[in-house]
């Protein structure tokens, strides 16, 4: 994976891409914020598409059919999210993220 695509920016050029660590560091805190409450993600689709989802992993807004269901396989690769308006599971490539939006607020701290 080339981290320049994570955080893919026509005005970024090569020298500015964040490093590893850094982008790992990004991740958790995104996981993070999803276990607490809604985030806003944009990405890229397999088919090119762009998709905008209001995604979650908090047992407060999954449906009780989906609460504390047990280990989603893990992958290096994708994370899967539910998705509170298509009330379903969605997955998503890290390198296709290209927005993230989520409000900084006590209880998610």
């Amino acid at each position: 994976m080339k981290y320049s695509d994570v955080f893919a920016d026509e005005n970024v050029k090569e020298s500015e891409v964040l490093p590893k660590e850094l982008v790992n560091a990004l991740k958790e805190v995104l996981k993070h914020y999803l276990t607490k409450g809604v985030v806003k993600v944009v990405f890229t689709k397999k088919d090119g598409t762009e998709r905008v989802t209001l995604c979650t992993l908090s047992e407060e807004y999954l449906p009780e059919s989906y609460a504390g269901s047990g280990e989603r396989k893990k992958s290096e690769e994708t994370l899967a999210v539910f998705d509170i308006e298509e009330d379903d599971w969605r997955s998503f490539r890290w390198d296709s993220i290209k927005e993230i939006k989520f409000k900084l607020e006590a209880n998610y701290a």
